[in-house]
């Protein structure tokens, strides 16, 4: 554990999911922001190179003066939280106490049938004629009755929430168009690259502050059917986290043009967004 009281460089947003003012003082995924307006806990990665460290002041999830925001989905841990202190020892013991009960419950149901007698108990031999008298059988016939035939016409279940109309994998935007891709087990750029006809150079312009190697379950925006992006910005993959947020809420929040953000997204004017969209954060395309 670490407290912020000595000399801690870690950032002062970082603590436990019910303590806020403490956190553990190495990567892990009970560490999580409280700078962030769900409370969520970073990528180990994010909590090595920024939370835990003086660089937490440049932190690229929330610059100085930015609105408060959802963790970006980039940042956020992808592995789930399992027990801190491991299984419990005892989980085996009771499931022995369970089965010494089953077993004993069985044992006792057949003494009381009769199925197990107690020891010594002479089992009297009983002798017994049966005599079998042939009885004739009788056929008869059977006549099918015809049966009516339903047909059953199903019809859309109606869960009354708004489907999401930009998905992963679904290509976003009019002039150009692009994907936002989770990465999978065994994946790699040259399969994106020609899947979706570009090239790997495109791939890299397009993802703003792209990391590598690729890791499982991180976002990757493609170009579809083009490879000159030198007059694009840069993009980042944002998850929409409720159904009240508008696109102009969103394009102050982070700092960025809302026409750009109309255009590369194609949003209508009256178009509003739904929970579980994917968007296309324009952004300033960093130098190599």
């Amino acid at each position: 554990m670490s407290d912020r009281g000595r000399g801690n460089p870690a950032c002062p947003y970082l603590g436990l999911e019910d303590d806020a003012d403490t956190s553990l003082a190495f990567p892990s995924v009970w560490n999580t922001c409280h700078r962030s307006r769900r409370v969520v806990s970073p990528s180990l990665q994010h909590q090595a190179e920024y939370c835990l460290s003086e660089n937490h002041r440049n932190c690229v999830a929330f610059p100085a003066g930015q609105a408060t925001l959802p963790l970006p989905h980039r940042l956020r841990a992808s592995r789930r939280r399992t027990s801190l202190y491991g299984r419990s020892p005892f989980r085996g013991l009771v499931f022995v106490f369970i089965g010494i009960l089953v077993l004993a419950g069985i044992g006792w149901g057949l003494w009381a049938q009769g199925y197990i007698l107690p020891t010594g108990t002479e089992i009297p031999s009983l002798t017994m004629t049966v005599l079998m008298t042939p009885v004739p059988t009788q056929t008869t016939a059977l006549t099918p009755t015809p049966t009516s035939a339903m047909i059953v016409t199903p019809k859309p279940i109606s869960t009354g929430e708004a489907v999401p109309k930009r998905q992963l994998d679904q290509p976003i935007g009019s002039d150009y168009q692009f994907v936002i891709h989770r990465v999978l087990d065994g994946e790699n750029l040259n399969q994106y690259a020609a899947k979706y006809n570009t090239s790997i150079e495109a791939i890299l312009m397009v993802n703003y502050d792209f990391k590598t190697p690729l890791w499982v379950d991180a976002l990757v925006i493609i170009p579809v059917g083009f490879t000159n992006v030198s007059s694009l910005p840069a993009f980042e993959a944002y998850e929409v986290p409720r159904a009240d947020m508008s696109l102009k809420v969103l394009a102050l929040g982070f700092g960025v043009s809302l026409k750009d953000l109309r255009y590369y997204n194609a949003i209508g004017m009256d178009e509003s967004l739904q929970v579980g969209d994917w968007l296309l954060i324009p952004r300033p395309r960093v130098a190599p």
